[in-house]
């Protein structure tokens, strides 16, 4: 999956984040970098991107 806007402008990074949709865009973040059944890559191009793949799949 390729998620787009996941920095959200730059407002991502604002602490305290209050918009509700900034909670939910860094929450999202969050759960797939730490979550094991998958590979991921944020990048900041843009707004950014957030490449996810599942772990073990051969091709």
């Amino acid at each position: 999956f390729i998620f787009d806007n996941m920095i959200w402008g730059g407002r991502i990074t604002e602490q305290p984040l209050t918009d509700p949709d900034g909670v939910a865009l860094d929450q999202l973040n969050r759960k797939l970098a730490t979550d094991p059944r998958v590979e991921s890559v944020l990048l900041p191009v843009a707004d950014g991107l957030h490449f996810v793949r599942k772990r073990g799949v051969k091709r």
